[in-house]
């Protein structure tokens, strides 16, 4: 991260000091300052700064931190952003609402007075995503996007590979599926984040081809784990583009059916903030897709604006509760009975329940508390390759993981 062109904004000097010296404990060498939000969009529009990564205070006099949210979002910025504040935790979870909404990545609201371990930890996740180990294949670009050529000749020639991320029934332990992940090898650039793919086949018209190729890998993966004697049940993700092609239930059809795999051996996970495109396309294709064997989540749930109504029409099996709900809300009254609301309400109308991001035992307390059907997230399991899927299943239903899911769970489940 030395090269990261860091830009720090604060109308202390004493706080810019303190963040400064963190990042450069944290090997971030290129750091500018700024005293004013006005500064900082001076900064932002000088080509030749290209800052990738802003910390600011949402409290700065003249123009504001969420003022500066709708600057960035206009500028279309593509870095990522810290927002430091002392006001209250209503306000910060609402920037981060505004953020979302924006389109902009956030990477955390730390409140005031500075806990120096949160902001570290921020840090360390962004350059553990940004920038991850090097592989033999080659280290990660700093890419921010991907022509129309490289996304669709990537997807003719094998750049598209996938993850499994496990998914943990809370009733039994038991291993009842997992989320296929994409990964994209590039030839030129190495290994370079979702977002950036997904993002760049979005505005190219290439995310269905891109959705389907996914599809086809994690059916490859379904079929031979079958022949291995274990059922898994995997979900693919859907982007909201897709909904508006009305073909897409045969395209994907055509696909489990070739792989030898039952469609419902697979779940749709459609994104929450999608729905809204075209809510008749939508409610077409989900309804198709639905006849055709398919299992639907709703993927992000209470980060989109779809009413509840909508969520009662939509021919929905599972509700995914989006990890920043998840993440600390222990800690998080709002959070907390967000998540709490959410797994009654899918109760009431028969959906399952999964809690996603769930990063450590506190995060997995909670959502056994909060009545959660399943559970996902880093403190079960990261994301492999689907060689290593039947291995790693073999070691947790055997049961050498260290985690409190059974009798020994503060919240008495038998395993």
């Amino acid at each position: 991260m030395h090269s990261l062109h860091t830009l720090i904004a604060d109308d202390d000097s004493i706080m810019l000091d303190i963040i400064e010296e963190i990042l450069t404990t944290f090997g971030i060498g290129h750091v500018q300052r700024a005293k004013t939000g006005e500064s900082v969009l001076r900064i932002m529009d000088d080509p030749a700064q290209d800052v990738q990564l802003l910390i600011y205070d949402l409290n700065m006099a003249g123009l504001d931190g969420v003022e500066i949210l709708r600057h960035l979002a206009d500028r279309e910025f593509l870095g990522a952003i810290i927002v430091i504040s002392g006001s209250d935790h209503r306000i910060l979870d609402s920037v981060t609402n505004l953020a979302r909404e924006h389109s902009l990545n956030l990477l955390g609201v730390l409140a005031k007075p500075l806990d120096i371990t949160k902001l570290h930890g921020t840090l360390l996740r962004y350059s553990l995503t940004k920038f991850p180990a090097p592989t033999s294949q080659g280290e990660s670009s700093s890419l921010r996007s991907l022509t129309f050529d490289e996304v669709y000749n990537g997807i003719l020639s094998g750049c598209v590979q996938v993850a499994f991320q496990p998914k943990i029934s809370l009733r039994d332990r038991q291993v009842i599926g997992a989320e296929c992940l994409l990964r994209w090898n590039d030839p030129r650039h190495g290994f370079l984040p979702p977002g950036i793919v997904i993002t760049s086949a979005e505005r190219y018209g290439l995310i269905t081809p891109l959705t389907e190729q996914i599809l086809r890998l994690a059916v490859e993966a379904v079929a031979e784990w079958t022949r291995q004697g274990v059922s898994i049940a995997v979900a693919v993700n859907i982007s909201s583009r897709s909904l508006n092609t009305l073909n897409l239930p045969d395209l994907l059809s055509n696909i489990v059916r070739q792989g030898s795999v039952d469609a419902s051996s697979i779940t749709l996970e459609i994104t929450e903030t999608g729905l809204m495109a075209d809510q008749v396309a939508s409610l077409e294709v989900m309804n198709r897709l639905r006849l055709k064997g398919f299992k639907l989540s709703i993927d992000d749930f209470g980060i989109g604006y779809s009413s509840m109504e909508k969520l009662k029409n939509m021919p929905f099996n599972e509700l995914k509760v989006d990890r920043s709900f998840v993440v600390g809300a222990r800690e998080h009254a709002i959070a907390k009975a967000i998540v709490e609301s959410s797994v009654k309400l899918a109760h009431a109308i028969q959906m399952r329940v999964v809690a996603e991001g769930a990063e450590d035992q506190d995060d997995l307390d909670f959502v056994i508390s909060a009545g959660c059907d399943d559970v996902q997230g880093d403190v079960i399991a990261k994301p492999m390759p689907s060689s290593e899927f039947i291995a790693w299943k073999h070691t947790w239903d055997f049961g050498t993981n260290p985690l409190r899911i059974g009798r020994n769970s503060a919240f008495g489940i038998l395993s």
